[in-house]
């Protein structure tokens, strides 16, 4: 993914996938952390350009998440973004886990002649 800012919006993360556009509005605690969340993938190097349409949408569904749970009652439209949006956020690319080191590892390693 290329790192250049989007001319759209100036955040610290911008991906400048082709197709994709982010415009600027007020961010919700929930478009924070979808930003967060793409940011972390993209850093990784996990989002290319074939990911453009679906983060747009996840984008997108976010920030209709945000708007609906704004309004003083969570209507049944918000929930049914609301599953969506973790549904959406599902089918991007896993990060690596990292397993946890194995004690008998780090003994041997630590025993091991130099």
């Amino acid at each position: 993914m290329n790192k250049e800012k989007n001319e759209t919006k100036k955040t610290e993360w911008q991906p400048t996938l082709p197709g994709l556009n982010i415009e600027a509005a007020g961010g919700s605690a929930i478009v924070q952390a979808v930003e967060t969340s793409l940011a972390s993938l993209d850093e990784q190097g996990l989002l290319e350009a074939h990911h453009s349409g679906q983060i747009q949408l996840i984008l997108e569904v976010a920030r209709a998440v945000g708007a609906g749970l704004s309004w003083g009652k969570v209507s049944v439209a918000t929930t049914t973004l609301v599953r969506e949006l973790r549904e959406l956020m599902a089918t991007l690319p896993a990060p690596a886990v990292k397993q946890a080191e194995d004690p008998m590892d780090a003994l041997l390693e630590a025993a091991r002649p130099e």
